[in-house]
């Protein structure tokens, strides 16, 4: 195993950017450009986690876009994904994005958004789904978030994750001739607001939530969201699990006239990368078939002058279970109520019975945590 796989690092790799994309064969396929790619592929596509992003704002036109896709899908034998980054502009996102839909050698949109974060990655995942190709859609470049905008980092990774983006990379900018995209050495002073970017990660990767996330989509008409780029937004496997995030500590309602049975109801702190832990507040069970409340989250500490908030969850009934973590090859100690927060793992096994069917699973609401049982 080598040390990518070892630290569980996914890698970007820019294959261009602005200032060269256009220097091997004008940009398009030829003899020293397929000579690049494959030193890539020999050099890199053996590792676990990978995607090859044709290259930053670099400007190609879409046929040269979809060759080097079909080049470097034909010649990777890992299946990594061919994405490709873009400019900020949503015109000049458009431009190239729209001819690529439907086309099975391009993979998704990596590319840069500066305002409009949760509703142009949910337009792009609906786009790509009615033309019958999937695409994985990630941001890996936001307005620059400085040392300490806390806010603009909290607000851009749950903008993004909630609409079920695959990820956020955090771009630092370039006032701060110490503390800049080019420059910066010490990059423990990125913890801060780094915390608010993993936070969302950390949930969505919990056991409770990850195995659901293929089946999760956006579905913020649930909290009263028509198609707003600003909060409360939920992110759902309908009937199953929600993930709810606002910035309000009370009347966070949550539409479950469509489904029934009982769903307990616990919170997570987006401003710390752990969450904190799945918490109680005020109210800790909801029934469906109507429009609930979340009630009020837990107490919670003041900072930067303004409330922490937390997330919540919800199951079903108390169906005692053992859980199973395969990556510490050992069954926890003792069965565990699902309000309980199972141990950290990275790997948790549910309770599964022979015909298929699952006695109790864990999920997530947007600023919550939701789960439902098998009656």
């Amino acid at each position: 195993m080598t040390s990518p796989e070892r630290r569980m690092s996914h890698a970007d790799l820019y294959l261009s950017e602005a200032d060269n994309s256009r220097y091997l064969n004008s940009g398009n396929m030829g003899t020293e450009r397929s000579i690049y790619y494959r030193e890539i592929v020999a050099g890199f596509g053996h590792h676990l986690g990978l995607r090859y992003n044709i290259g930053e704002e670099h400007g190609l036109k879409t046929d040269q876009i979809s060759a080097s896709a079909t080049y470097l899908s034909t010649l990777d034998a890992y299946d990594h994904p061919v994405v490709s980054h873009s400019f900020h502009q949503l015109d000049k996102q458009r431009q190239p994005y729209e001819p690529l839909l439907g086309f099975k050698d391009f993979h998704g949109a990596c590319y840069q958004l500066h305002h409009e974060h949760h509703t142009e990655v949910i337009g792009w995942r609906d786009k790509s789904a009615k033309a019958g190709h999937k695409w994985v859609v990630s941001e890996d470049e936001s307005w620059p978030i400085d040392e300490n905008q806390i806010d603009r980092a909290e607000n851009y990774a749950w903008q993004v994750m909630t609409a079920g983006a695959e990820g956020m990379d955090l771009y630092i900018g370039y006032k701060d001739p110490s503390y800049n995209d080019i420059g910066l050495e010490d990059f423990s002073r990125t913890k801060n607001t780094l915390d608010y970017v993993i936070s969302p990660a950390a949930l969505l990767a919990l056991p409770q939530v990850n195995p659901h996330l293929p089946q999760m989509a956006s579905a913020d008409g649930l909290v009263g969201n028509e198609g707003k780029n600003e909060p409360p937004f939920c992110f759902a496997k309908s009937g199953s699990v929600y993930v709810v995030y606002h910035k309000r500590d009370s009347d966070i309602r949550l539409d479950l006239s469509s489904h029934s049975g009982t769903f307990a109801v616990k919170w997570w702190n987006p401003r710390r990368s752990d969450g904190g832990g799945l918490q109680d507040g005020s109210t800790q069970k909801i029934s469906g078939g109507d429009t609930r409340s979340l009630g009020h989250p837990p107490v919670i500490p003041v900072r930067h002058g303004r409330r922490w908030f937390y997330q919540q969850a919800f199951l079903n009934r108390p169906v005692k279970q053992r859980l199973v973590f395969p990556s510490r090859g050992r069954t926890h100690p003792k069965a565990l109520s699902p309000f309980a927060t199972p141990p950290t793992s990275r790997v948790c096994s549910r309770t599964q019975n022979a015909d298929g069917t699952i006695d109790v699973m864990w999920m997530v609401v947007g600023a919550t945590i939701f789960a439902t049982s098998r009656t």
